[in-house]
């Protein structure tokens, strides 16, 4: 509390003063309940009772005061970060276009992307890809190799292309040792197979078996030796599995594919042919992932409204009224598909009434959220506006202070104190106190 008025304080008023010429003109002698208390000496001064409650109830009025620019602040960046959440959250709604695709059974599966045309296709498969499999004889892994040391050359033909591989036998090598070295080898040469050597436990043996990296008759591949006769040793010059093609039909149509792995609708679709038989697979908005969106949306409007409506002192009336006008003009849609308004103004969703109308009325969800005046629409356009705009555009109009608005009304309201003393409260340099709680 103040208790003395100290003439050497940095915003001290005495006839002495550098402050004087600027308080001067708000003290008229006479008139002022300030003025009869300017000391003619200095050194503190002792205040009556009637003066000092003047000077407590004006120093906690300034203190108000000049709060309340850093709560108006304060206040309309949350609601700017509220209208933020809540635009990017409206525009997961608006802009929904996530799919989803199901297939009847096993023999297809299938993915959609975003954007992908909502339809229905048949598929009938009746032959898979494959990919060629040279699978070798299985030799003894740890016997001594049947062929003798020296360097043994072969040649892989892939295509168009042909590549020419080499590698070394010593003497003493056991057949899973010299089968290892040719893998080796033929991986090296990057000729779009590998090679591997498969043993079994149980019986001893070690296995060469060479593979097209890819699926289809395109990939098919030979394998010949040029110098001595490691590919006849290994059992692997001939095609155990046969490169093959897909072969199905969509839609009524014969196709032919290189893989089980097949595109339409411009890539937005994927089908994956898993066994010989037939499927329907639909593709359909991604219900459970609108559901999530929608879930957000409410939320994040929830997020707005409630602030708004809790915080009118410093945000605009304007920012809750739009958003509960949003919602009247929809109000019968949105309650058809769960969405109900609360007395506070938030919304509510009863998620089986969405679920059932998502699966049962999907147009009707669509209309009461993004069609004309829809909720999530609007709810964009007011969201949009709010962070586009300065913030002071939705700040309450009574409110103001250092934001441009005018707070002295508050102090001109103060019936127990002088208009004189306020106003000396609000000089530059602010305040002929010294002392506050």
């Amino acid at each position: 509390m103040l208790t003395s008025y100290d003439n050497y304080g940095l915003y001290g008023y005495y006839p002495y003063s550098s402050y004087g010429p600027t308080y001067n003109p708000y003290l008229p002698v006479g008139s002022s309940p300030l003025y009869s208390l300017l000391p003619t000496s200095s050194g503190p001064v002792s205040l009556s009772t009637g003066a000092l409650a003047a000077f407590n109830q004006a120093a906690q009025a300034n203190y108000t005061l000049r709060q309340q620019p850093v709560a108006l602040t304060n206040a309309l960046v949350t609601m700017n970060g509220r209208a933020s959440d809540l635009l990017q959250a409206s525009k997961q709604v608006t802009a929904f276009n996530q799919k989803t695709a199901a297939s009847s059974t096993a023999a297809v599966s299938a993915l959609a992307q975003p954007g992908a045309t909502e339809t229905t296709y048949t598929v009938a498969v009746s032959q898979l890809a494959a990919a060629q499999r040279n699978a070798g004889t299985a030799l003894s892994s740890t016997a001594a190799a049947g062929l003798s040391a020296g360097t043994y050359s072969l040649n892989i033909q892939s295509g168009a292309k042909q590549y020419a591989v080499s590698f070394a036998v010593n003497a003493g090598d056991t057949n899973k040792t010299v089968l290892s070295n040719m893998a080796k080898a033929i991986n090296g040469a990057a000729a779009g197979v590998t090679a591997s050597v498969v043993d079994d436990a149980l019986n001893g043996t070690s296995q060469l078996v060479v593979q097209a990296a890819a699926t289809g008759t395109a990939n098919a591949f030979t394998l010949a030796d040029t110098t001595g006769s490691a590919v006849a040793y290994a059992g692997v010059g001939t095609a155990t599995t046969a490169g093959a093609d897909a072969v199905y039909t969509l839609n009524g149509v014969g196709r032919v594919s290189s893989s089980n792995n097949v595109n339409v609708d411009n890539g937005l679709v994927s089908l994956t042919l898993s066994s010989v038989g037939n499927a329907t697979v639909t593709v359909s908005p991604d219900k459970a992932a609108l559901t999530t969106a929608i879930n957000n949306f409410i939320s994040a409007y929830n997020g707005l409204v409630g602030y708004a409506s809790q915080n009118q002192q410093y945000v605009s009336p304007a920012v809750a009224a739009r958003l509960a006008g949003a919602y009247q003009r929809q109000s019968a849609e949105l309650q058809a598909i769960g969405v109900t308004r609360n007395p506070d103004q938030t919304l509510s969703i009863d998620q089986t009434k969405l679920s059932d109308a998502l699966k049962n009325n999907y147009t009707g969800v669509w209309s009461a959220l993004n069609g004309v005046g829809g909720l999530a629409a609007a709810a964009q356009s007011l969201a949009r506006d709010i962070t586009s705009s300065p913030m002071t555009s939705f700040a309450n109009p009574m409110a103001g202070g250092n934001l441009g608005y005018d707070y002295f009304g508050f102090y001109n309201n103060l019936a127990t104190l002088n208009t004189a003393a306020s106003w000396s409260m609000l000089l530059p340099q602010g305040r002929l106190v010294n002392t506050m709680w």
